[in-house]
Parts: C-alpha cells; structure tokens; sequence
C-alpha cells in the first residue's frame, strides 16, 4: 500500500496512459467504486486506473454510461480472476456488508 492508501491496482492501468480512451497524457487515479464508503475498498482491494481529465469528468457526469458501465464490468471481472469469488464482490461492493473500516490492512 503506498502512503495514499492505495494497493497496486489489479486493472491492467498504467500512468500516463488512460484506460479509457488510451490516450498518452497525464493521469489522475480513479477509484473503479467511490459511494457508500466503497472508495476505501476500491483503494484497498485495487479497483483504480489511470484516466485522463475528460473521460474522468465524463465518467462521473455520465455514472450509467457505457464506459462507466464497462469500466464496473472490467473491475468485477479483475476481482474475480484475482482469487475472488462472485458472491464475495457482491458481499463487498453491492450489497455493503462490509464496511472499510472492518478491512484486514495487514
């Protein structure tokens, strides 16, 4: 985890490079799940890219769009491949019968 409390994110991002559109510009982090109390979790379990200023802006103007939409799909499947079962993302991230303080930092 580095000193912002982020862990190397599973999504397959690189800085200065959106995952979104792929352009070459400068990044900022976004966390993949940011309401309810999710965002400590996406920090945590490394469900954050890379992405340029105007798809950052677009995907939180337009959260149902498609690349928003996508961009959930892409993090739930990475979950999943990372070990992780379907029951235990939606335990996590839908349903919110964890919450971040009850996260194993260790």
């Amino acid at each position: 985890m580095d000193r912002n409390g982020y862990n190397k994110s599973i999504l397959a991002t690189t800085a200065g490079v959106c995952y979104v559109c792929g352009s070459n510009c400068e990044t900022a982090r976004h966390e993949v799940y940011e309401g309810n109390g999710t965002r400590a979790l996406s920090k945590r379990y490394g469900l954050w890219i890379n992405i340029c200023p105007s798809c950052h802006q677009y995907i939180h103007e337009h959260p149902k769009s498609d690349k928003a939409v996508d961009l959930k799909d892409d993090a739930r499947a990475a979950f999943i491949a990372a070990g992780h079962t379907p029951a235990e993302f939606t335990r996590i991230f839908i349903t919110g019968n964890i919450k971040w303080w009850e996260i194993d930092n260790g």
